[in-house]
């Protein structure tokens, strides 16, 4: 077992924003689905062969685990559309037990039906936010950061569950799945040129990452304009 370091408990957020690559991913199409009905046409049909139609992409979804964190959670199914690309834009949530460096999130690439297609994993210390991570802490915290690349952001890259290897022969071709990751413990925000955190989320609907920083009481540590500007945005909404 290792030896636990770093923030304990908090939460885990994960926003999963869109998978790409999937247009030719094995088990990611069914068959045209006119065949058992007697509809279909193509001539493999009328030879009572395999329907040779163009498969219809199937819906997938991605599930996440990890061994530091409360439970094991999964998407709802999204489509894949003709460029190969499934669009989720979907919040997670999740309490986090305790805080190993050495952990890595799971994340495996499913058919509607639960079958796994692709398998990728990020060690959990990357959803740390910097101020946490980085030697002189105290200067992190008050280095402001672009609100283009808060929060963190993370591509992974999926595997193929046999032996983790390259599903589609070249890395950028490969199926992956972007996501924004960061873990949520006590004094952790840093500040954001132009605007807060917790106004941030509330301005691009992200209700789960609010609930994330308000269960830590941060709305308590701005400033009374801060606090107004934040009730404003989420009355606009």
């Amino acid at each position: 077992s290792h030896q636990a370091s770093g923030p304990k408990g908090g939460c885990l957020y994960i926003r999963v924003l869109e998978a790409g690559n999937l247009k030719d991913l094995e088990g990611a199409h069914a068959s045209c689905g006119k065949a058992s009905a007697g509809l279909c046409f193509c001539t493999a049909c009328w030879s009572f062969n395999a329907c040779s139609c163009t498969p219809r992409p199937q819906p997938v979804s991605i599930s996440f685990s990890c061994a530091s964190l409360e439970r094991q959670v999964r998407t709802k199914a999204y489509a894949i559309d003709k460029e190969g690309h499934a669009v989720f834009r979907e919040e997670l949530l999740l309490r986090s037990l305790n805080f190993c460096s050495a952990d890595r999130i799971d994340a495996v690439l499913e058919t509607k039906s639960g079958v796994a297609i692709g398998e990728a994993s990020v060690p959990i210390r990357a959803a740390l936010p910097q101020s946490l991570v980085t030697a002189d802490q105290e200067a992190a915290g008050h280095q402001a950061i672009p609100r283009e690349v808060w929060p963190p952001r993370q591509r992974l890259i999926f595997q193929s569950g046999l032996g983790g290897k390259e599903i589609n022969g070249s890395q950028s071709l490969q199926p992956y799945v972007d996501i924004e990751l960061l873990q949520l413990v006590d004094s952790s925000l840093p500040s954001v040129v132009g605007t807060e955190p917790l106004l941030m989320a509330i301005e691009n609907g992200q209700e789960q990452l609010v609930r994330g920083y308000l269960s830590f009481e941060c709305a308590e540590r701005l400033s009374r304009y801060e606090q107004a500007a934040c009730l404003g945005a989420a009355i606009e909404r």
